[in-house]
């Protein structure tokens, strides 16, 4: 079964308030899902946001400039009405919103996955990539700014969904197909209109009914780089959770004087790393490093470099997994690509476990460059461009693979030519939909009479 919309109303009222106030032309039907996007601004004082009743459940909440956008659902029962509350905290203030009743959902679990994106007087923008737990879920995205005019440009394929739009912080959403498979992750280039004020993206996967969660999950992501020292530090925007996973990648300087990355402590592994040239010169290294979330851990990890030189350009991405394997690296390698090369190619690698997370990472000598093209089925990750715009590193996630004959290897097409590497890991993770085996003894008694 696939999710489905079935109806969809708007609130933008022409003075402030304190709620927003959501009425469907018709009431919704038991087992359906209702999927409530709350937009409000946090200008003069912060405010929160509250659902009609305890039967709601908070998904995502995210704010960017002055404005929050809050995501609810809520799994419709007999005798539900056709109007629908959200009262907000503090003075009377804007505030819009956009209600969709959706059909063929998992009321167990609604939403398989939600990203946020923060976008400052910007038009396009990519939320995080997100997968889905299995064919049919719908893909769909909400964006609020300050103003009250905003309109959101799609991808070929999606639809255009509702506006609200009253005299500051507007929301408007789209949708995009339902997905055709559970292992390809989905990642839609969104566009604000043209001058929009600053405001915030969140983007969400509906999750099918029947579809079940496959024990893993992107959980989150965060970036940084340094453009002359020896120090770098990577926070979260929370602490990990225990026991799951941590993937870094970086990318440092080594025409400065050679340098080795130094993790926080001893729990990290360096799991592949490698040092290119460009012009016949030693130019910088790419490293991977992983590690398991311990008791105690917080938000910040401090990552170094031994200083055999001056301070170096030092740049990296942080990623948080949850669901690994116990052995949570299948392989891992790193390659230098080339001198001057748009196709930027990892080693190989052939997964040992049925079920992997492929992950790429590019490690730009010249970092302001732009891929044209990646790999069918792969979309961007997070990427840190250096202001000098040198050794910066950019990161892509492939298709969930689902058997170990097919070799990985994708390729990313840049814009310019340059130098640089290129780096493959493989995290193990459960395998979606794997038939289990049951065997059942019996055990036949045989009686001979005389």
């Amino acid at each position: 079964m696939s999710v489905s919309p079935v109806q969809a109303t708007t609130y933008a009222p022409g003075s402030t308030g304190t709620s927003i106030v959501f009425a469907l032309s018709s009431a919704p039907t038991p087992g359906n899902v209702l999927f409530a996007w709350c937009s409000y601004s946090q200008y003069n004082a912060a405010r929160t946001i509250s659902p009609p009743d305890g039967t709601w459940t908070l998904q995502a909440n995210t704010q960017g400039g002055n404005d929050s956008l809050a995501l609810f659902t809520h799994v419709v029962q007999a005798g539900d009405g056709t109007s629908y509350t959200f009262p907000i905290s503090g003075s009377a203030e804007w505030q819009s919103g956009i209600l969709r009743e959706l059909s063929g959902v998992n009321t167990s679990n609604p939403i398989s996955g939600t990203g946020a994106i923060a976008f400052t007087n910007s038009s396009a923008f990519l939320p995080p990539p997100l997968y889905p737990w299995a064919a049919g879920s719908l893909p769909i995205a909400a964006i609020t700014n300050d103003n009250g005019s905003v309109s959101l440009t799609q991808p070929s394929g999606w639809t255009a969904g509702a506006s609200a739009t009253p005299a500051y912080h507007a929301t408007c959403d789209c949708y995009g197909p339902v997905s055709a498979d559970g292992v390809t992750p989905i990642q839609p280039s969104l566009a604000a209109n043209s001058g929009s004020a600053s405001g915030a993206c969140l983007f969400a996967l509906v999750a099918p009914a029947g579809s079940v969660s496959p024990g893993w999950q992107l959980v989150q992501s965060t970036s940084n780089y340094g453009t002359a020292n020896d120090s770098l530090t990577l926070t979260l925007a929370n602490a990990p959770t225990v026991g799951h996973f941590l993937l870094a990648g970086f990318s440092y300087q080594q025409d400065k004087g050679a340098k080795a990355i130094q993790a926080p402590d001893s729990n990290w592994t360096i799991q592949a790393n490698h040092t290119g040239t460009v012009n016949g010169s030693t130019a910088d290294t790419l490293a991977i490093l992983t590690r398991v979330v311990q008791s105690g851990d917080g938000a910040s990890f401090t990552f170094t470099l031994t200083d055999a030189g001056t301070a170096a350009a030092f740049s990296g991405v942080l990623f948080e997994i949850g669901g690994q394997q116990a052995t949570p690296v299948n392989a891992a390698a790193v390659a230098d690509v080339g001198l001057t090369t748009y196709n930027w190619t990892p080693p190989a690698l052939t997964p040992s476990v049925l079920s992997t997370l492929p992950v790429l990472f590019c490690d730009q000598y010249y970092a302001a460059n732009t891929p044209t093209s990646i790999a069918s089925g792969w979309v961007s990750g997070p990427s840190v461009v250096p202001s000098t715009s040198y050794h910066g590193v950019q990161t892509f996630v492939g298709p969930v693979t689902t058997n170990t004959a097919a070799a990985i290897q994708p390729t990313v097409v840049y814009t310019y030519e340059d130098g640089g590497l290129a780096g493959l890991i493989l995290i193990a993770i459960p395998a979606s939909g794997a038939p289990v085996l049951t065997v059942v003894r019996r055990l036949m008694l045989l009686g001979c009479g005389s």
